[in-house]
């Protein structure tokens, strides 16, 4: 591929992540920011305590079970067939939805039975009134995974027709919805696991319908079950991509059940720190997977050329967004914690909070690169190669957790973060070794590209902390923090030779 035909395809990828990426970052960030409300909400009315245990437990279980067996998975592998045949993409969503939901109420049955069973995975350290009402609130909230289910679906339909802001506006919805019925469950007198769970419910519902609406779908149940379309070779790539997302998605969750080995509020405490790292996580690098699958399905099968060349342009943006969000927020992170738990937290676990942050920050780059090449792989059709890595890296986790044996959340958060790298590392070569040029160091500019983004950040984040040294702190903190991370994505972005000879048009 020529210079001039890469520039044109670099600019026009930066305009698609630039738009995608305004429309999917609002949403995500409208849905954070009550997400840190309802954090901060918790944090408020229980503290470090076993009921804000349990609540951490019961709300985020309807997500961890999306995320293992549904979510991911769809995507993975509903996207790809979504653009290859775009006609009968409405009528393979309605079937998918059937199968699934149908599916999935035996499931849910099947955990609703084997509630102490979820307990002991997700909090192996509750015991006496705190595992008991935890059993309660488990066992109702899994009910509600045959509504949740069929979310997937929705998502990934639109998803494949490049539609990312009612999908990208869920969790706020769903976090709305949640701070309301964190508030009446705080006004009782005594704690009630179920107006929590009635919560979930009606915020996973609202969650559903609002894109489902969006979908628009046609009132044809007989005419849309034929042809069947659900083929072997899409429920395989499902399971593969069920397996691989789920064992990734399992890497947190099973970091923070050794986290309630370490005593009374470690769970809140380990979960309250991977707030404030997924936050960046999600409105820097994860939307890139989102944003370029259905164009890298497109091209796979289309131009191979421009298949490779997609990936090494989402891989250097990974690399950029990454290097940005944690040079940035290393240097703020005490301020970032403050403003978010200041209120919640007292001073010694605030400050054990800053310091798990300031290790698992280098999960942002860590996991973006390995979502982002997933989602490559997933393009390709190649689920079982992610399955196979994140299979590894789960059994390193597992080691690595079980020789630090949950002596302390730092001990935790420090092989979470080990693994992504290691795991980050082992698929920037398989990918390499199947797709020859794809890397984010294809050729001698690349190596440049990333040299220079580290140096910016290097330099910007040292004036960076210089400045708040400087000043009390507070929310001046926190707007110097933003203003010094637009500032190093504007200069790192300048570090690519196309994207400057796009801009100033030259070459240099």
């Amino acid at each position: 591929m020529s210079r001039v035909s890469g520039q044109v395809l670099i600019l026009a990828v930066f305009k698609r992540i630039l738009s995608a990426s305004i429309i999917i970052n609002i949403g995500l960030l409208l849905g954070r920011l009550l997400g840190f409300v309802r954090e901060i909400l918790i944090a408020d009315g229980y503290g470090a305590s076993w009921q804000a245990d349990v609540t951490v437990t019961v709300l985020t279980l309807p997500d961890i079970l999306i995320n293992i067996l549904v979510g991911g998975a769809l995507t993975a592998a509903l996207v790809p067939s979504f653009t290859a045949d775009k006609a009968a993409a409405r009528a393979l969503a309605y079937q998918a939805s059937i199968v699934i939901f149908l599916f999935f109420l035996v499931v849910a049955g099947v955990l609703a039975w084997q509630a102490p069973v979820l307990v002991d995975l997700l909090a192996p350290g509750y015991s006496g009134q705190t595992r008991q009402v935890a059993e309660i609130g488990v066992a109702a909230v899994v009910l509600l995974l045959p509504i949740f289910v069929l979310t997937g679906v929705t998502t990934a339909l639109l998803q494949a027709r490049e539609r990312f802001a009612i999908p990208s506006l869920g969790t706020f919805f769903f976090n709305g919805v949640l701070i309301v019925g964190l508030w009446m469950a705080i006004q009782q007198e005594t704690f009630n696991v179920m107006v929590i769970v009635l919560s979930v419910f009606a915020a996973g519902t609202l969650r559903y319908v609002s894109q489902l609406v969006a979908v628009r779908p046609g009132i044809a149940p007989v005419r849309s079950m034929q042809p069947w379309l659900i083929s072997g070779d899409l429920v395989r790539r499902y399971w593969q991509a069920m397996l691989s997302g789920g064992i990734l998605f399992v890497y947190p969750v099973a970091a923070r059940a050794y986290a309630s080995l370490v005593g009374e509020g470690g769970v809140a405490m380990f979960s309250y720190a991977m707030r404030l790292i997924e936050l960046p996580l999600l409105l820097c690098v994860s939307f890139l997977g989102v944003v370029l699958l259905p164009r890298m399905s497109e091209a796979y099968g289309q131009n191979r050329k421009s298949f490779i060349r997609l990936i090494a342009y989402g891989l250097q943006a990974v690399f950029l967004l990454g290097t940005v969000a944690i040079a940035t927020l290393f240097v703020g992170r005490q301020g970032y914690a403050q403003a978010v738990y200041g209120r919640g937290l007292q001073p010694e676990a605030m400050q054990e909070v800053v310091q798990l942050v300031g290790i698992g920050l280098l999960c942002v780059l860590f996991q973006g690169a390995v979502t982002f090449m997933t989602a490559a792989f997933n393009a390709a059709r190649q689920t079982q190669l992610p399955l196979a890595m994140n299979l590894l890296g789960g059994v390193g986790l597992f080691l690595a957790l079980q020789a630090g044996g949950g002596r302390s959340l730092l001990e935790i958060m420090m092989a979470l973060t080990f693994t992504y790298g290691l795991l980050a590392l082992v698929y920037s070569v398989v990918l390499g070794r199947r797709f020859p040029g794809s890397g984010p160091w294809r050729d001698g500019q690349s190596l440049k590209f990333m040299a220079g983004v580290l140096l910016i950040n290097v330099l910007v984040a040292a004036a960076h902390w210089w400045l708040l040294t400087s000043i009390a702190g507070g929310w001046l903190s926190v707007m110097l923090t933003i203003v010094a991370g637009v500032l190093a994505l504007v200069l790192s972005a300048l570090c690519h030779r196309d994207v400057r000879a796009r801009i100033f048009k030259v070459s240099f």
